[in-house]
């Protein structure tokens, strides 16, 4: 019984600890919003849509909504996971990327699993958003200046 009790404790701490741990990577974190970079390369696209696309990366990863806009086009997923989780081997996840698959499956139809990669980043994941919401329309995202 004691420890029961002890593990609820425990896991009531470490829940109040994540709520005040700001656990982006610190060089997201310092950026200022990026949605200048969405809006360049997706002019034809609602900021509403980005914002709800990166929505749900934030959530599956469990960030602050305040860091939403910290992420551009450019970014690599892994590059976020490997700040996180730097030791593979040492570290146990949280299970985001697979919460993120989920989730883009449940809210946009688009299976991460069949257009995964290492060096997979937001715009081409968001490029397939765009295409199964509006399989009828080119994508012809406006390309990065330096090549992005």
């Amino acid at each position: 019984m004691k420890t029961i009790i002890i593990g609820i404790c425990i896991g009531r701490i470490i829940l109040i600890a994540s709520v005040f741990i700001d656990q982006i990577p610190k060089f997201y974190r310092k950026r200022n919003c990026q949605g200048i970079y969405w809006r360049r390369r997706y002019p034809n696209i609602p900021k509403e849509e980005i914002k709800k696309f990166l929505q749900i990366f934030i959530d599956a990863f469990a960030f602050k909504e305040k860091h939403r806009c910290k992420f551009k086009p450019e970014d690599k997923v892994m590059d976020i996971y490997n700040a996180l989780y730097p030791n593979k081997f040492l570290s146990a996840d949280g299970m985001e990327l697979e919460e993120f698959a989920m989730d883009l499956k449940t809210e946009y139809n688009v299976d991460l699993g069949k257009i995964w990669n290492e060096e997979i980043t937001f715009g081409q994941i968001f490029e397939e958003v765009l295409k199964e919401k509006s399989p009828t329309i080119s994508i012809h995202p406006t390309p990065h200046p330096r090549g992005g």
